[in-house]
């Protein structure tokens, strides 16, 4: 299956960063080709955040890039990585400097604790620049892929008034889910012109919001805006373009996308017998009732 097509831009200004340098012993590859070097290499500081905040409008929207080393393999040889000197460049940025960041959509999905599998909806970061030309604050993107399902969204017992769309993408060759909301005012137009099983290329937003409920009125003073909940990243449908015929390169026809789903069901259970085996193991590692001591404790 062809690669999705699949760009997000945001315009806005430096909320956080999350970074540090370390050197470490890593392998650079090239190819079929592996070197073992020690270098410095880039990553989070804080594995649990995004590497970059950006403030777009209301949102804070969060970014992440993959760890970035010094050094790269070039033709065999070990030479400088500019991609590192990027980074560097990003690390120096202040809070509120305007910048432009492209990326992508992917899903990071793990085997957590509790045995259960999980996917979620992360935002890849490619480059950043300061040199920004838009006034306009903005995080918008393209996401080509195939309508599985279209429900009204639910929230307890009651609809919103908004749908969500089960969509489905490909990278690296496998078939992933991301929900897209449909606000009211597109419903009648998106099921007007698209149905499941439609090959279609959207026009995306990412928000996000504070869910949860204002603090209590209090019996004198003024009322506290705070607000206690937790935040939550929407991706928005606000466009799209014609169905895709069998004869568009992104077209996914659907004895392929019902093979990479199959797939899917396959990777997911083997994750998850996998994550089974590794708390066996974490669960036995004990010597006459004491534990073994763990050098990455």
């Amino acid at each position: 299956m062809e690669k999705s097509i699949n760009s997000i831009q945001a315009v806005g200004t430096v909320e956080e960063l999350n970074f540090k340098i370390e050197e470490k012993e890593v392998i650079l590859k090239e190819g079929t080709a592996t070197k073992k070097v020690t270098c410095k290499q880039i990553t989070k500081a804080n594995w649990s955040n995004p590497n970059l905040t950006v403030k777009v409008k209301d949102s804070i929207v969060g970014f992440n890039f993959y760890p970035t080393n010094e050094k790269k393999l070039d033709k065999g040889q070990v030479v400088d990585n500019p991609r590192f000197k990027a980074l560097q460049t990003i690390m120096g940025y202040e809070r509120g400097t305007r910048v432009k960041v492209d990326g992508n959509i992917a899903n990071n999905e793990y085997v957590g604790q509790d045995g259960e599998f999980h996917s979620a909806i992360n935002l890849n970061a490619f480059t950043v620049t300061s040199s920004v030309t838009s006034d306009e604050d903005y995080c918008d993107g393209s996401l080509s892929g195939v309508i599985r399902t279209i429900k009204p969204e639910i929230k307890g017992e009651d609809e919103t008034g908004r749908k969500i769309v089960e969509f489905l993408y490909v990278n690296n060759d496998e078939i992933f889910p991301i929900n897209l909301i449909l606000d009211e005012d597109l419903i009648n137009d998106f099921e007007d012109n698209y149905s499941k099983g439609d090959s279609v290329v959207l026009d995306i937003e990412c928000t996000t919001r504070t869910v949860g409920t204002k603090a209590q009125a209090k019996k004198f003073g003024r009322e506290s805006h705070r607000v206690s909940g937790y935040t939550v990243t929407e991706y928005k449908i606000f466009g799209g373009g014609d169905v895709l015929e069998d004869e568009n390169k992104y077209y996914l026809d659907k004895e392929s996308v019902k093979k990479a789903l199959a797939d899917r069901d396959i990777k997911i259970e083997q994750m998850k017998n996998e994550g089974k085996d590794k708390k066996k193991d974490k669960d036995n590692e004990f010597v006459d009732g004491k534990d073994i001591e763990d050098p990455f404790a």
